[in-house]
């Protein structure tokens, strides 16, 4: 009895280191588990990020390749504008130029006219004298 009594005692022992070793390695992977969880949290959210990043760094080139066509589109529109302004100037000149030219052409005829009358009075008072 006594050996058995010692015998179920080791066995017992054995049992329980068993029991405390399995607790052991349940706990190490319990630890190990959590800790490729954090580390797959942190990749995800590292991953998270980067498209955050990529989309803003993806909108900012997009912003600036539609800045980028507006100014080119005012370039051109002023440019356009420029050369409006500069064919209107030229054909008010032109336009003033004509309506001296022909100002001048009607004044002709009365200053002649009126030349010729001077003269006659002229030849009418050498003659009356």
């Amino acid at each position: 009895r006594i050996e058995r009594g010692l015998e179920r005692e080791a066995l017992l022992d054995e049992w329980r280191g068993r029991a405390q070793a399995a607790e052991r390695e349940l706990q190490v992977m319990n630890v190990r588990h959590l800790y490729e969880r954090e580390e797959l949290i942190a990749g995800h959210h590292r991953t998270m990020q980067r498209a955050e990043f990529n989309r803003l760094d993806m909108l900012a080139q997009q912003e600036a390749r539609s800045k980028l066509r507006e100014k080119k589109l005012f370039d051109s529109a002023m440019g356009q504008l420029m050369q409006v302004k500069a064919q209107l100037r030229d054909r008010d000149e032109h336009a003033q130029a004509t309506l001296r030219a022909a100002r001048e052409e009607d004044l002709r005829p009365s200053q002649q006219l009126h030349a010729f009358g001077t003269q006659g009075e002229h030849a009418v008072h050498a003659v009356e004298e």
